[in-house]
């Protein structure tokens, strides 16, 4: 595009924010995938899924018919209707009935680095067949160490970890440190399976990359959708969550596989391992932030 979506659109790559995208033009073209790229030689300076499909599909390229294209953030605008409807149809009641409120928790954040990479070298059976091998794996690691909740964000996958009657016996921080770990794990498995699956395609080696955060966290439940009747879900929401996410895009230039808070390594004092330590810049003005690679558990 003759712009940078890191300038014009922050949110596209600081909090991975998807917006409803149209052409202007050219609608009775052919069309195709594409993935959309800034002027600037930032490596997070593209976009390649909008905000209903995991793909981009535009007009094809034509260099003498120049193609314009729209970003709508129509969010605002729904939640004021959904406001109505609910406040039409049940008009009393707690909206925070059923909510559940953590004053400490552990959030991990997980990601594929190469995913973009991986993207462009790979049709999307392939990809997918890929991603779904590794998070299945993944899936099962994180319900072994008693996580309270996972839901996939993007190509991340996000999980809190919090203490209850059935893990009083390791703290919420060490359970997810030794789940972190075992995604580390998991992940040379993956590679393994990239080289040999695809010998020959020039895939970048495979790796995760963990992010590791403790603080406040509620999980909203949200009912079924009376307007649209979508299911009842439960939303992870606090600022320990946008930390974690952030954390993982601002530690990518220390090549750590799992970087850890001084927060949530404060929570595990003795239990871990650590390598080398470093302050975050971190995006949108924040202070930076204290962390350190994760690289063992100490018992």
């Amino acid at each position: 595009i003759d712009s940078s979506f890191i300038t014009t659109l922050p949110d596209t790559w600081a909090i991975n924010k998807r917006f409803i995208m149209l052409a202007i033009n050219r609608w009775n073209d052919i069309y195709e995938r594409v993935l959309l790229g800034g002027l600037t030689c930032d490596s997070d300076d593209y976009y390649n899924s909008e905000q209903n499909m995991n793909a981009i599909y535009l007009p094809k390229y034509s260099k003498e018919k120049p193609l314009y294209i729209g970003f709508f953030n129509t969010v605002d605008l729904y939640e004021k209707r959904l406001a109505t409807e609910l406040s039409e149809r049940w008009p009393t009641g707690d909206p925070q009935a059923g909510d559940e409120k953590f004053d400490s928790a552990t959030v991990l954040f997980a990601g594929i680095p190469e995913y973009a990479a991986m993207a462009q070298q790979l049709n999307p059976t392939e990809l997918s067949g890929v991603v779904k091998k590794f998070y299945s794996s993944a899936g099962d690691t994180i319900h072994l160490f008693g996580a309270r909740h996972m839901r996939f964000v993007g190509e991340g996958l996000l999980a809190i970890f919090v203490d209850n009657q059935d893990t009083e016996s390791v703290n919420h921080g060490l359970r997810a440190a030794r789940t972190a770990l075992g995604l580390v794990d998991s992940s040379r498995a993956m590679r393994q399976y990239t080289a040999t699956q695809f010998a020959g395609r020039n895939l970048p080696p495979f790796n995760v990359t963990v992010a590791l955060h403790s603080g406040a966290v509620t999980l909203t439940h949200i009912a079924e959708d009376p307007l649209y009747g979508t299911p009842a879900q439960i939303l992870p929401v606090g600022e320990a969550i946008n930390v974690t996410m952030a954390m993982l895009k601002a530690s990518k230039g220390q090549k750590w596989a799992i970087t850890a808070s001084a927060a949530m390594l404060r929570s595990v004092t003795g239990g871990v391992k650590t390598g080398g330590r470093a302050m975050l810049d971190m995006p949108g003005g924040s202070a930076p932030l204290d962390a350190a690679e994760l690289t063992g558990l100490a018992l």
